[in-house]
Order: C-alpha cells, then structure tokens, then sequence
C-alpha cells in the first residue's frame, strides 16, 4: 500500500499482524508497517522489544488523521504510548515533515 500525506509519498506499507517489526529486517527509507490497535491509550502503546533499528512512530484515528508522534524511538524501549487514542499505528524509518492533524491516504 501507498502511503500519502497531501498529495506527497510518504512511504509503502504493509499491514502486520501484530509483531510489527519485531524480530524483522531494518526498514529501508520509504517503507513502513502499519498496525491496527483496540480503541484506546493503553491497546495502541507499544514496545521496541527485538526491534533492532530507531524508528517513527505515528499514531492514527480511523479517519487515518494523525493523533500522536514519536521520533527516534530507540531498540528495546520497553513502553510508548500515544497522548490520545489509536485506531492504527505506522511505523516509519523516519516521519519527515508529518504532524499531529495531518491526514494520511492509504491507496
């Protein structure tokens, strides 16, 4: 999947099953995972554990708008959670130029 942010690639996706990108190869630039979450803070926090490169992290309502940002999250961080809640979460190398209230497009 294509990842848009006004009109502007941002990155390919692929959806995960949950593991996101635990025990799996670096993220090259311009890729990303996307994860679907339970409603909620605590259900859309997630931890680094086996995860071996610093990554983005952007949380996202259902509407695909951005709720919450986290840059540079190191490997083996034990617990990130979002300000609000999440309905998805993708996971870049890095988050160039995205802020909370951007609309992404997922094509």
């Amino acid at each position: 999947m294509k990842v848009f942010c006004k009109k502007r690639f941002i990155a390919n996706a692929k959806f995960s099953n949950g593991f996101g990108l635990m025990f799996k190869k670096k993220l090259k630039d311009k890729e990303g995972i996307i994860l679907e979450t339970l409603e909620g803070r605590l259900s859309s926090s997630i931890h680094m554990l086996f995860v071996f490169q610093t990554i983005d992290i952007i949380w996202l309502d259902k509407e695909w708008n951005i709720v919450d940002i986290k840059k540079n999250i190191k490997p083996f961080t034990l617990f990130v959670m979002p300000r609000k809640k999440a309905n998805y979460i993708l996971e870049l190398s890095k988050a160039n130029n995205l802020k909370i209230g951007d609309k992404l497009l997922i094509k």
